[in-house]
């Protein structure tokens, strides 16, 4: 047990000065000390896994194999499941390896329909939490408890490449609906100050523009759309702000455009981007100098890339679908989990690399990262739209494809004067002539997911029916 386990439950009975004042007088306990051994002793594990691939490779056999294990005897679903592929027999890391490829592919389906029989643990000593996020049907998944403390050993060793240290308090751009004038409220427990991503007028901003320099905040995080809304409010009214140190990008892909407005908002920022965590089932940290690539921590799942028929992607430069293991958390085994993501394979995960997968340009089946032209090819967003000062003189945009060969460039005017866009319509459309048309519509709001998330493209779906990546997207329903 530790302060995370015990302090939000203590904490709620006082009153809000008392609660702030002894939140305080915890945080100021050593990290160490304040999240337990099992933080001291994953951020220790992580660090070896790092610098000694045969260490990794074996702490991953020894928890698959526990996995299994844990799965075919304590989950009628996954008996079902694994059985004739595994057997019911004693099972070595080899054997399970040698058959891994044999074992089906969990969908989001299976997960919806099966529910709490892939249990291994009884639901009622589990967390149930509802996924959703505009989703039709919202998943429902049951995740062990005590599990912050555990995830948070993994993000502060991602986040320390930033300069990010336990003790340090960060700016939270995130799902919040913060009520009030300010839209923000004060976790000193956790060392947060929480910001409403769902009120991001130049008022609101102002305001939050103020607090993290009052509280010499030196680290963001949160969505990256989120956090380029801010950085673009900073570079209209005041200029970069230097104060920040290090950027801690998540839950969201960063794309080219949005990580150029943030470099050129916090010039002195390390960015610190991870993928992951959401069903707790993997989790990759970017690596470092090499943008839009990720590599896999093996001690947290073993994560899979395979094609479409379900086969290992094993050249550099293929791509293929994004499959998870979660190894951490037993509760609710996910087995070869489809994430729904799709990414680009680097380096495959092997013994002599300590079982690390490294994949780049991760990409959600949800949030399609090409244009189609009036040909039907695909035309990469990243590469066509570079930022420029135009859009940084908004409030917030996106790109809205509804049929092929045509994108409407949705703007949300700022309190200032709306900028020209005449250079970027016109280098956009001269370059594409034919192919690809750039038109401009003013618009009151950018819709956004149900956590206050905003996609920068929004492919509606008439505009997908002569595009490559959609006959990839139905092949993807094939593999097992």
């Amino acid at each position: 047990m530790n302060a995370l386990d015990v302090a939000p439950h203590a904490l709620a009975h006082l009153p809000h000065g008392a609660r702030q004042g002894l939140a305080r007088t915890l945080r100021a306990i050593p990290a160490g000390l304040r999240y337990g051994s099992p933080y001291r002793t994953w951020r220790c594990r992580i660090r070896r896994a790092a610098s000694d691939p045969a260490f990794a490779a074996r702490a991953q056999d020894a928890a698959l194999v526990t996995l299994i294990d844990r799965a075919r005897f304590g989950s009628p679903a996954h008996r079902e499941r694994l059985g004739p592929a595994l057997g019911f027999g004693s099972l070595d890391a080899a054997a399970v390896r040698a058959a891994w490829h044999r074992v089906p592919v969990l969908r989001r389906a299976d997960v919806l329909d099966l529910g709490r029989r892939l249990c291994a643990t009884d639901p009622a000593r589990l967390d149930a939490c509802i996924l959703g996020d505009g989703a039709s049907r919202p998943l429902s998944i049951f995740l062990d408890r005590g599990r912050e403390t555990v995830t948070l050993a993994f993000l502060h060793e991602a986040w320390a490449r930033a300069g990010f240290a336990p003790h340090d308090t960060r700016a939270v751009f995130r799902g919040l609906d913060l009520r009030g004038p300010s839209h923000m409220q004060e976790e000193p427990m956790r060392g947060e100050l929480r910001l409403s991503v769902l009120h991001l007028s130049d008022a609101v901003m102002e305001g939050y523009r103020e607090a993290i320099l009052d509280r010499r905040i030196a680290f963001l995080d949160g969505y990256p759309s989120a956090l380029a809304t801010f950085a673009a409010f900073l570079l209209r009214r005041h200029g970069p702000l230097r104060q920040i140190r290090g950027l801690l990008p998540t839950s969201e892909r960063l794309a080219a455009p949005l990580r150029a407005i943030l470099e050129r908002a916090f010039p002195q920022a390390a960015l610190a981007p991870v993928y992951g965590l959401r069903e707790k089932a993997a989790f990759a940290t970017e690596v470092p100098g090499e943008p839009d690539t990720y590599a896999f921590d093996p001690l947290f799942g073993l994560t899979e890339l395979v094609d479409a028929q379900g086969r290992p992607v094993t050249r550099p430069g293929q791509s293929g679908f994004l499959l998870a293991t979660g190894l951490l958390f037993p509760g609710m085994p996910l087995i070869r989990y489809e994430t729904g993501d799709r990414a680009e394979l680097v380096e495959a995960a092997s013994a002599e690399n300590g079982r690390r997968l490294i994949v780049r340009r991760i990409r959600s089946r949800q949030e399609p990262d090409e244009v189609v032209g009036r040909s039907g090819r695909s035309i990469p967003l990243s590469g066509l739209f570079p930022t420029d000062d135009a859009l940084l003189g908004v409030c917030t945009f996106q790109f809205v494809q509804e049929e092929p060969g045509r994108v409407t460039l949705h703007v949300v005017p700022s309190s200032g004067p709306l900028p020209d866009f005449t250079g970027t319509l016109l280098r956009v459309n001269r370059a594409l002539a034919g192919e690809l048309e750039l038109d401009l519509a003013i618009v009151s709001r950018i819709p956004t997911t149900l956590r206050g998330k905003r996609r920068m493209f929004d492919r509606r779906p008439n505009s997908a029916h002569a595009s490559v990546s959609a006959g990839d997207r139905t092949g993807a329903r094939r593999h097992a």
